[in-house]
């Protein structure tokens, strides 16, 4: 089982397939790798695909104290180091996304080309508040049931039994510090240190992620790429993952090409 121990209390599960230039996967909350298993084979063709447990979810380390955003960021800094990658394209999903923005702007040499999906640059402190409420009486099994709801629209039923069982498998501690993660995150006022080609790619559906805070992230990116998916929610790679897939190659090899 590929594990990589990136600090004294943080072991990440990773996965790998294909060769080329590397291609980090970066998935959201209740989420975990296999998030992006309609992508792999996909990228796969054409690049190194990594695809990782941030810690706290699937296979990767679970802390029991408080964590944030950022720290996804200096684990996968290590994780890229381990692998002997000095480079890479980041995709992320969702938080996945915020995450990214923080590797590009802390680590900036380790990022070619950087693609944003259905993700933000800032969490209102009510956002967490309202989340930490809702999971107050409710277990796992309702959330499985209402996150698929919220975040899928086109999808298949077989993707979306399988983002169902995905979130049955979050504990409910483990996604409870997972929301305290982006407690206080606002990054608005550094993304225009931003200076990688950028494709932000948003559900037209988007109920997580409102339309207008993507047209502020589009504004906030120097030369950002915008792209909305027609009909599709706040899980764009499942609920359209040919869109997305040709969407992210596309936007990619533009990038290789004029490198």
């Amino acid at each position: 089982m590929p594990e990589a121990q990136v600090s004294d209390e943080v072991t990440l599960y990773y996965e790998e397939k294909g060769d080329g230039y590397p291609l980090l996967l970066i998935h959201g909350q209740l989420s975990d790798l296999t998030s992006w298993r309609y992508q792999v084979d996909s990228f796969a063709e054409h690049y190194r695909v990594i695809t990782v447990d941030l810690k706290g979810f699937g296979k990767s380390t679970k802390p029991r104290k408080e964590y944030r955003v950022h720290s996804h960021a200096d684990d996968l800094k290590e994780l890229l180091q381990l692998l002997n990658i000095s480079q890479t394209h980041v995709c992320g999903l969702s938080m996945g996304g915020m995450v990214a923005e923080v590797l590009v702007l802390k680590y900036p040499q380790l990022v070619k080309g950087l693609v944003l999906a259905d993700s933000a640059a800032m969490i209102a402190d009510y956002a967490v508040s309202d989340r930490l409420s809702l999971m107050a009486d409710r277990d796992m099994n309702w959330f499985a049931d209402w996150g698929t709801k919220k975040i899928l629209r086109l999808a298949s039923d077989e993707a979306k039994n399988q983002v169902r069982e995905m979130i049955r498998r979050v504990d409910k501690a483990d996604y409870r510090l997972a929301i305290l993660s982006t407690a206080g995150f606002n990054i608005a006022n550094e993304l225009k240190k931003i200076n990688k080609p950028t494709l932000i790619i948003q559900g037209e559906k988007d109920e997580t992620v409102p339309m207008w805070h993507a047209e502020q992230l589009r504004s906030w990116i120097p030369n950002a790429k915008f792209i909305i998916m027609k009909g599709a929610s706040h899980m764009t790679p499942v609920d359209n993952p040919s869109e997305f897939n040709k969407l992210v190659l596309d936007f990619l090899a533009e990038v290789d090409t004029s490198s």
